[in-house]
């Protein structure tokens, strides 16, 4: 398994505590839990997978500085119709930033990134040189 380190975490244990409270009213509290995410080691590196709905590509941002994998993303409130009465507003502008570092083993000069009906899917290929058939091997011991 590669060695991975969320930037976030310190406010991870806060964030689960004010869900414990509020469940999922404050999906953006710190930025620590927006977008969800799954990473997964594939055979040549890393998938992440983002949800982001009802953004677009131009909407969504993917950085890389110093090792670390910055995604952030605004989604825009359409423009108020002058003279209309809202009886019910819940649709509003909002961003998020979430960041994380992977170990040098991954080649970030390579990182591919695709979005399709509302997920953002980041491919992060490991070098040749580090890719193994079976990543657990067996050491004999004499």
């Amino acid at each position: 398994m590669y060695n991975l380190t969320k930037v976030d975490d310190i406010f991870t244990s806060f964030r689960n505590e004010l869900d414990g409270l509020f469940g999922d009213v404050l999906p953006n509290a710190f930025g620590s839990g927006y977008p969800r995410l799954d990473m997964e080691e594939v055979s040549d590196g890393l998938k992440i997978t983002a949800t982001v709905p009802g953004l677009t590509k131009e909407d969504v941002s993917v950085t890389i500085n110093n090792g670390v994998i910055t995604i952030t993303g605004k989604s825009r409130n359409k423009k108020e119709e002058k003279g209309g009465k809202h009886f019910l507003k819940e649709i509003h502008s909002s961003a998020f930033s979430r960041s994380f570092s992977v170990s040098d083993k991954f080649d970030l000069d390579k990182v591919s990134a695709k979005m399709e009906n509302g997920l953002l899917t980041i491919n992060i290929p490991v070098f040749p040189s580090i890719k193994q058939k079976d990543p657990v091997r067996k050491v004999e011991v004499s």
